[in-house]
């Protein structure tokens, strides 16, 4: 008998019910969308389970890549002569090429695809015919993601929409990531027909978009409201270097109400107006996001009247924090400050969060990345939300020292706090860490500490967490990662 934890020589990938094969494409797809085509070649036994298993088939990736000689075998354009491959090159004008070559050039791409006994890896090498993939997808929900290149063939985006039109009804989310100078993200929202099964949809414009500067016809999104007439399901929103238009005075009815979550990616490239008109109409918003990879522009709150969302539960900043002093949040739960922040934001910070919270809000969960925190500060901070019971620092210098001392006080601050989180907290150490659990654990005031995660804390170590878990007794649960210093 083979030893435990090894498979006998004999066993092969044939011996894998058919179930659990499916399942394994499934979640294969996930992290690789040609997965299900790569599955399909491997055997007659793996093709029969790919194939009947539409779940596999429900991700599908559309790429128009920049136009390239190096490239034309790989998307099919053998049949178009050197003048019409000269003239997409150059200019634009190939938006009127002929549609009916296209598709013939398309098909014989496809064929070739089944036909050709090349030495080249054909599940590598070569593209997916658009429509074959939708057919064996069948009923399931569809999760497009279509980029266009800087250059695309315009007559093969055509084509491939159309492809589409039929599947419209099936497509769950859409992320449309566009680098292209030919083709805006209103005018692909334009070719796209009702879809009312989408809930998900992302707006990207990338690089070579980016490098032309955020003008008004690059980067806002006019066409949204029209095509979000078409999309009552609607409930989630991304967008990444681009922003909304003005909403219309009539939006038919009242869609924009039933949008959830909204992600705004990149928005240092636009004025603090710019972003809150795109925010606004949106007032049933439960999640909203801030993220950017680049120092932010948005500094300027003058003039600026701040908008309420009644019904905002977590807020996520990854940006500048500055932007807080313009919501008014009152039934806000989490708040999440994720970014390096500069020396005026760390002046500011206690200002900032002191003032949301004095507007109104319930707070109950607070992340803090990259931020000192000294015993004025955290006083200034916590004594306006007495409701937290969820507490995170990442990548902080964080004195507790007013949270250990408030809590034999008859006001101790954050009395409801029960989960602690320190990641990176080079201020922190075991025996404040042990004396924070054993004066919240005596208190009458205060919740005990239940749940405690170190990670990555150069003072505290393996011992303090043996005495920390002692002290706490069976109702305390401590995950501990040692630090890398």
């Amino acid at each position: 008998m083979a030893p435990q934890g090894i498979l006998p020589s004999f066993f092969t990938a044939g011996r894998i019910p058919l179930d659990i094969l499916s399942e394994i494409v499934v979640h294969w797809a996930l992290s690789d969308s040609d997965a299900p085509w790569k599955a399909s070649v491997v055997c007659h036994l793996w093709r029969s389970a790919v194939l009947s298993t539409p779940n596999a088939w429900s991700r599908v990736n559309i790429c128009f890549p920049m136009l390239k000689k190096t490239r034309r075998r790989k998307i099919g354009t053998k049949n178009h002569n050197k003048e019409k491959d000269s003239e997409f090159e150059s200019q634009s004008n190939a938006a009127n090429a002929d549609l009916e070559s296209a598709a013939e050039s398309e098909s014989e791409s496809s064929a070739e695809l089944e036909d050709d006994d090349d030495d080249e890896d054909p599940s590598q090498e070569k593209p997916r015919p658009l429509g074959l993939w939708l057919s064996r997808a069948r009923q399931s929900d569809l999760f497009i993601r279509m980029k266009l290149g800087f250059s695309p063939r315009i007559d093969f985006v055509y084509p491939a929409i159309q492809d589409l039109v039929e599947h419209f009804p099936k497509i769950k989310e859409l992320v449309l990531d566009d680098d292209s100078y030919l083709l805006s993200l209103n005018q692909l929202l334009d070719m796209f027909g009702p879809a009312p099964a989408l809930e998900h949809l992302t707006l990207s414009i990338i690089k070579h978009r980016e490098e032309l500067g955020p003008t008004e016809e690059l980067t806002i999104v006019k066409g949204f409201w029209n095509f979000l007439k078409q999309t009552p399901r609607l409930r989630s929103l991304k967008l990444s270097k681009c922003l909304l238009g003005p909403m219309p005075p009539a939006t038919g009815p009242q869609l924009h109400l039933k949008l959830r979550s909204l992600s705004l990616d990149g928005a240092h490239l636009f004025g603090l107006h710019t972003v809150l008109k795109t925010i606004q109409p949106f007032l049933c918003l439960e999640e909203l996001a801030f993220t950017s990879s680049v120092p932010c522009l948005i500094r300027s709150n003058a003039g600026v009247h701040p908008i309420t969302l009644p019904t905002l539960v977590t807020l996520a900043i990854d940006d500048d924090i500055n932007i807080l002093a313009n919501f008014t949040v009152p039934k806000l739960r989490s708040l999440i400050l994720d970014k390096y922040l500069s020396k005026d934001d760390k002046r500011s910070l206690p200002g900032l969060l002191s003032n949301l919270f004095e507007r109104g809000t319930d707070l109950r969960s607070l992340t803090i990345s990259f931020a000192p925190i000294t015993k004025d500060k955290f006083v200034q901070i916590f004594q306006h939300i007495p409701l937290l019971e969820i507490l995170e620092f990442r990548d902080c210098s964080v004195d507790m020292q007013s949270l250990i001392h408030s809590t034999t006080s008859h006001h101790p601050l954050c009395p409801q706090l029960h989960t602690l989180r320190l990641y990176s907290s080079h201020l922190a150490d075991g025996a404040s860490l042990l004396e924070l659990v054993v004066v919240r654990k005596q208190s009458t005031h205060c919740r005990t500490i239940t749940t405690l995660r170190i990670g990555d804390c150069k003072y505290i170590d393996l011992w303090d967490v043996q005495r920390i878990r002692t002290a706490g007794g069976p109702y305390l649960d401590v995950e501990y990662n040692e630090s890398q210093d």
